[in-house]
């Protein structure tokens, strides 16, 4: 079943392989936002997420109910209809 897109919403970037393959090749400092939120880089996105991302995600949900309706589908619909595909529990059991 597909998710509403902002139930997909990833709160991180992780740059681990990129800061090791990179730390190989160059003297440039590491990308890392999460483990340095008060960096200049971690202020911006902290910034964004919240003024941007998180408002418009709140109410987006609260006029639409996406993500609501998609745990609907899965706890009503989708466990019905694997059972009466030859599964052998009923939902919810």
């Amino acid at each position: 079943p597909i998710a509403p897109p902002h139930g997909l919403f990833l709160d991180m970037s992780v740059y681990e392989s990129y800061n090791t393959r990179k730390s190989r090749t160059s003297d440039v400092g590491d990308l890392d936002w999460i483990n340095e939120p008060d960096s200049p880089a971690g202020q911006r996105w902290k910034k964004f997420k919240d003024e941007k991302l998180l408002t418009t995600i709140v109410e987006q949900e609260a006029e639409e109910a996406n993500f609501i309706k998609y745990l609907y589908m899965q706890a009503n619909v989708f466990e019905w209809e694997e059972y009466y595909h030859g599964k052998e529990k009923e939902p919810n059991a």
